[in-house]
């Protein structure tokens, strides 16, 4: 989240004004606010946290965080509003292996208030890199009236870490594929309807025979629901009462140890 990742997902929700830029906003957050994905946190399981895109010495690499503002932000008992959140040009990412830059979806790396944007990491790693992983951090201030707090994520407000993997050019991963995004296998699920209110329909289509875990997380991280399903190869259908979620946007994951798939839902009532 790069500016207040927890504090922002406490947030009151608004319209968001979708900028003009060069990178794209990911549509599956326009619901919420933040920055997704969050950082890994070590404490909680969640699925969406991290970035899961490798890069490769010597091959191009392109990944973006997608950055939510509402117009007002809470911290504890105390309600700022928020005029918008700044960014150095040159230092909001740090950490990063050379030959990899960033661009932040608007000028100036400005982002005001009531906006939805986002910040792209791209370039091609050079051969001065060593592989391995490397941890990145984003850096910023809020900003409300007369009021500036430098803010740094992950820090001491937001648990948790940016891992950036880089493989040598003749990895396994990096040689034998035409892409470093790490690919998930045929598995394909939805819920219908979405939004729902209570009972909703579970439909999935596994490649293989075998025990899955089903999960829900909050947008905090927090894991909500989980049991696990026995599911045969092809299609099925499973109802699931969520009547007991209070009103919100949720993430849902189906998962065994060779895959992993994860989806959006939202809870209206």
């Amino acid at each position: 989240m790069k500016l207040l990742s927890t504090i922002f997902l406490s947030l009151f929700l608004v319209p968001f004004v979708f900028a003009q830029s060069p990178c794209e906003p990911d549509p599956m957050f326009t619901d919420t606010l933040g920055v997704f994905p969050p950082p890994i946190d070590t404490t909680v399981e969640n699925p969406s946290e991290g970035i899961d895109v490798i890069a490769c010495i010597g091959k191009p690499y392109d990944f973006t965080f997608t950055i939510a503002i509402g117009d007002s932000l809470r911290i504890q008992t105390f309600v700022l509003a928020v005029d918008s959140i700044t960014m150095s040009p040159d230092t909001a990412v740090m950490g990063l292996p050379a030959g990899l830059t960033y661009d932040c979806g608007f000028p100036d790396c400005t982002f005001l208030r009531d906006t939805t944007s986002c910040i792209s990491i791209s370039g091609v790693p050079d051969e001065s890199n060593t592989p391995g992983e490397y941890l990145l951090t984003i850096e910023g201030s809020f900003h409300s009236g007369f009021l500036t707090q430098p803010t740094t994520i992950p820090g001491e407000f937001f648990p948790g870490f940016y891992t950036l993997k880089l493989e040598a050019a003749d990895s396994e991963v990096c040689a034998t594929s035409n892409t470093n995004k790490i690919v998930t296998p045929q598995l394909e699920m939805s819920i219908s309807p979405n939004p729902t209110s209570s009972f909703a329909r579970l439909k999935v289509e596994v490649p293989e025979s075998d025990v899955y875990q089903y999960r829900i997380f909050n947008m905090l991280g927090r894991e909500v629901f989980n049991a696990p399903i026995r599911l045969n190869v092809g299609t099925s259908e499973h109802e699931f009462d969520f009547g007991f979620l209070p009103n919100g946007l949720y993430l849902y994951s189906l998962s065994n140890e060779n895959m992993q798939l994860t989806r959006r839902l939202i809870i209206r009532k």
